[in-house]
């Protein structure tokens, strides 16, 4: 058999044994992809040709997490993170992670009223365990085996620390804990079916909530709360409660219960009496309930509402509409309280109102949108200081500091989210915008580590949001593009990259609007920047002047078009960019950067979202993607048409945000990040095939190809 024969069948039969049936395409010589990696606070570094992950570069620690509990002095935060298995340390004074506690599945931080340990639990195979760590060192002092699913509360005078457990066979049990020794001094036993055990806060008595299901008549189920003597173990009364859907609290001094009953109501039960005291009529969706820090007013969270009860009243005071969801509530002095949502904390007016008459009663107002303060991601856990004065939120990638005296910020960290990224012409610096921090982070890639970070943009009227990063032709400089919170206005910062500092800051805005940009594209002899501004226009920014010299109008004045991406072709001759427009067929806008001439090349659906160009200049490669079909298009720039297009795999759904896409080295591959499955996808482009999958973590967007000298660090 002839030697180039024998070889091809090697070849074959090893792309078999791999699951490829398909020849891969060329490779693509020796260079690296970097992709900005969402929520992971990382830049992944990926070979191309063999398509591993070369190394992970950090941006920063993370900080987000689920549970605070707060130092006594309120200067450090306990943060438990279930999702990244870690219990963090966070110092107030220097805004950072100090120490890290690795723990499975952590929960329900408690510090001991000294603040020497911490007491939280832990998800084993087994059931829950009670973990107990030294504070000073952050080291696990004992592990407590609770078995089942357990909750953790303090005694009212925090002399004792009750683990209650419920168990699988619907039985349920209360360890007492000594917080000072570390010692389990009781337990108490309650036979099913019980829902929960809760302890009161004296701990003389244990409220029981037993269920009971009866399944051949068809009826509600019904909750019944079994007063227990948490000594002699005997039932004190029981009290029946009917059709309970929604949670139970207790109030802080143990005299009441308020049970979820039915959709929109909530019943308020006298645990000493054993009698119903009244139902409040919310008129939505119960979801959860709280109370303020004095115990005496009761926050009822319901679905697009809040109102506020009088547990001395017994009637709601009063109720607001809202317009986010609520998910957390701290109630904080005796006027305020503190509702987290997404992306904000709302403080809460419920001061008393000045009486009418001088024989009317003090009513309570509320008013939701009283303050808003501007947090980044969901809003997880708030907690105050015993003093009140500062409020920790805590967030899915942020912790911050509010001081309530001021309702300004006090500090915080936010983690980097990387989005978008750009390089060097050399490779060996890259610059990461982090859109949480609103900051960019500046990488040696020969050493692959962060080594400097670039601030936000601030001024009189607020921090502004970071949209775009771009680096001129010869290196010398790095241009940012900022937005204030409403779209409108813009600005660019200017990078020195050899002192890896901004020089000068260049307003967009002037007499006009619609000037914040969101796409930054320097023209080849650097004496420029075309800006994508949010109206839809190609923006013109002379770096001599430092003024926006011109202004591209896309379309015609009655449709403003949704400009998705911008690249300028590599003979610097024309400029193009992805339109879909609100009430046309989806284009491509073709400039010529000498003319300012704008082309229009209509589109055939899907969406386009991200644009790329041939080494040669001759093609346009179009992302365009949507349910359920996506494509990659092929404009020629010599005839002025779309040549081809190409399907993608089925399935291949559109992204949450805008999709990285590059081509590869010889120009045959096309790479493409896949935000929802944590990976990036190399399609063959001469057929529309996947062939590869490189799996990278997080939510891929940006994606950036390296010359292939760039080599950090495994």
């Amino acid at each position: 058999m002839p030697r180039s024969v024998s070889s091809l069948l090697i070849a074959f039969a090893l792309a078999v044994l791999a699951g490829r049936t398909t020849a891969e395409p060329a490779p693509d010589g020796r260079s690296l992809l970097v992709v900005a990696n969402g929520p992971t606070d990382a830049i992944s570094v990926v070979d191309v040709a063999p398509g591993n992950l070369r190394s992970t570069i950090r941006l920063g620690e993370a900080v987000g997490g689920k549970q605070l509990a707060i130092s006594p002095d309120g200067s450090r935060a306990y943060i438990a993170d279930p999702a990244r298995a870690t219990v963090r340390l966070w110092e107030r004074t220097s805004q950072r992670v100090t120490a890290s506690l690795s723990i499975h599945a952590p929960r329900d931080p408690l510090l001991h009223p000294d603040g020497s340990s911490l007491f939280l639990l832990s998800q084993t195979d087994a059931g829950d365990e009670l973990v107990i760590a030294d504070t000073s060192s952050l080291t696990v002092r004992q592990r407590i085996p609770l078995g089942g699913r357990a909750h953790i509360r303090f005694s009212t005078d925090r002399s004792l620390l009750f683990a209650d457990v419920t168990y699988a066979d619907e039985s349920a049990a209360l360890f007492r804990i000594d917080p000072t020794h570390h010692r389990v001094t009781g337990f108490m036993s309650v036979e099913g079916p019980v829902q929960r055990v809760v302890p009161g806060g004296s701990g003389e008595e244990l409220y029981a909530l037993r269920t009971s299901h009866d399944l051949w008549k068809n009826a509600a189920p019904v909750i019944e709360v079994e007063v227990l003597d948490a000594v002699s173990h005997h039932t004190r009364r029981r009290i029946p409660i009917e059709s309970a859907t929604g949670p139970v609290r207790l109030s802080p001094d143990d005299r009441f219960a308020f049970v979820g009953l039915g959709i929109d109501q909530v019943q308020q039960i006298d645990l000493q009496r054993g009698t119903l005291v009244t139902t409040y009529r919310i008129g939505n969706q119960y979801l959860d309930s709280a109370f303020n820090s004095a115990g005496n007013r009761l926050y009822i969270l319901a679905d697009g509402a809040v109102a506020i009860a009088s547990i001395e009243d017994h009637v709601i005071r009063a109720k607001r509409q809202t317009s986010f969801p609520v998910n957390r509530m701290a109630g904080g002095a005796v006027t305020r309280d503190f509702i987290g949502a997404k992306d904000a904390v709302s403080i809460v007016d419920s001061s008393p109102s000045a009486p009418p008459g001088p024989s009317a009663k003090p009513q309570q107002a509320i008013t939701v949108a009283d303050r808003i303060l501007p947090i980044t991601g969901m809003v997880t856990d708030l907690q105050l200081t015993p003093d009140e004065i500062l409020l920790y939120v805590l967030t899915d990638t942020a912790i911050a500091t509010f001081d309530l005296t001021t309702e300004h910020y006090a500090g915080g960290t936010t983690e980097a989210f990387p989005t978008a990224l750009a390089a060097t012409p050399d490779g060996q610096t890259l610059y990461v915008l982090e859109s949480n921090r609103n900051t960019v982070g500046v990488i040696d890639m020969h050493r692959g580590e962060l080594v400097a970070t670039l601030p936000a943009l601030d001024s009189p009227s607020g921090r502004h949001t970071t949209t775009a990063i771009a680096v001129s032709a010869d290196g010398e400089f790095a241009y940012i593009a900022y937005r204030d919170d409403l779209g409108m206005n813009g600005w660019i910062a200017v990078v020195d990259t050899n002192r890896q500092s901004i020089v000068e800051t260049i307003p967009l805005f002037g007499d006009k609007e619609g000037c914040a940009p969101t796409k930054i594209v320097p023209t080849g002899d650097g004496t420029s920047l075309y800006l994508l501004l949010t109206q839809g226009d190609i923006g013109v920014l002379d770096l001599a002047s430092r003024s926006l010299q011109e202004r591209i109008r896309l379309t015609d004045q009655y449709n403003c078009p949704m400009a998705r991406d911008m690249i300028l072709g590599p003979d610097h001759q024309s400029l193009f960019v992805a339109l879909q427009e609100p009430y046309a067929s989806p284009g491509l806008a073709c400039i010529d950067t000498a003319s300012a001439r704008v082309r229009q090349v209509p589109l055939d659906d899907p969406t386009p979202l991200s644009l790329a160009a041939s080494h040669d200049g001759n093609t346009i490669f179009i992302l365009q993607q949507s349910m359920p079909d996506s494509v990659i298009s092929e404009y020629d720039t010599q005839r002025g048409k779309v040549i081809r297009t190409i399907p993608l795999p089925s399935g291949y759904s559109s992204s949450l945000h805008q999709p990285g896409f590059v081509l590869g080295d010889s120009g045959t591959t096309a790479f493409v990040t896949r935000e929802s499955e944590g990976s990036i996808h190399v399609i063959d482009l001469s057929n529309g095939s996947l062939f590869r999958t490189i799996a990278v973590g997080g939510r891929p967007q940006g994606l950036l190809r390296l010359p292939g000298m760039v080599t950090p660090s495994p």
